[in-house]
């Protein structure tokens, strides 16, 4: 990022902080709301605009993206919500959660890690191979799934991410939306 682009963003997020904190001891309006919001957008274009350096394993990349898998989008504010994805374009990945539609940049899109809990919520068993959705134990960061869908069996395959799981879903023609919570 060019020094300008650094100067005009730093400012952005200046001004956007000012109106937050007026807003918290409630000074603010509806119109400090918009205009918050309509920073958050500034920040993102110029977060678009350049070229990052996406972190290997952490942030996610667009060709791993689907729609309807699930991911993290990374606020402005440190935060993270859960979004199902619901298209991209460019750099910009758009997803609804339970709060209504969002976007950001691919930059701010992490993925969720696969954890046994997730699976047993899901209607996986811990039966390996006897059932037709089955995982073994983790070995690291890693689950082995085994899927049998009327596509076809994926047998010992390992995810370390919840949107993997989804695509290996798809492609066995498993028709199940995944829940988190």
């Amino acid at each position: 990022m060019t020094d300008k682009v650094q100067k005009i963003r730093e400012e952005v997020v200046r001004l956007q902080n000012e109106l937050i904190q007026e807003k918290e001891k409630g000074y603010g309006s509806d119109v400090d709301d918009t205009c918050i919001l309509e920073l958050q957008n500034v920040l993102t274009y110029i977060d678009s605009l350049q070229e990052e350096s996406v972190k290997e394993g952490q942030f996610m990349k667009v060709n791993e993206l689907m729609i309807e898998v699930l991911v993290y989008f990374n606020c402005f504010d440190g935060s993270k919500i859960i979004v199902r994805v619901t298209g991209f374009k460019d750099r910009i990945v758009y997803g609804d959660s339970e709060k209504g539609s969002h976007w950001c940049n691919i930059g701010k899109v992490e993925p969720i890690p696969l954890t046994p809990e997730i699976l047993e919520k899901n209607g996986f068993s811990e039966d390996y191979r006897y059932e037709d959705l089955s995982y073994a134990q983790s070995c690291g960061d890693v689950i082995g799934i085994h899927i049998n869908g009327k596509n076809g069996l994926m047998d010992e395959m390992y995810f370390k991410y919840v949107h993997e799981l989804q695509h290996a879903m798809r492609l066995c023609g498993v028709e199940k939306e995944i829940v988190l919570q």
